[in-house]
């Protein structure tokens, strides 16, 4: 998404997050998060868990486990 964005600035981000990631998947706490701020700077995120995700996979949509969906908003560059 960083380079997606083509330098423009980010300004706060939506983060589905399966609820199988976390400290049961890395054996430690806040892993994604802290990849998105490294990766993003202090914006805010606002998200939620879920049991999975519907993602594209070919040409239909299909069940996703331990997915993270990420939707990022930024200014026009």
């Amino acid at each position: 998404l960083r380079r997606d964005i083509a330098g423009a600035a980010p300004l706060s981000a939506l983060y589905v997050n399966c609820s199988g990631r976390g400290r049961s998947l890395y054996g430690r706490p806040n892993v994604d998060t802290r990849i998105l701020r490294e990766r993003f700077g202090d914006i805010p995120v606002a998200g939620m868990q879920s049991s999975f995700e519907i993602a594209p996979h070919g040409d239909s949509p299909s069940f996703q486990l331990y997915t993270g969906v990420l939707a990022l908003f930024a200014e026009l560059s």
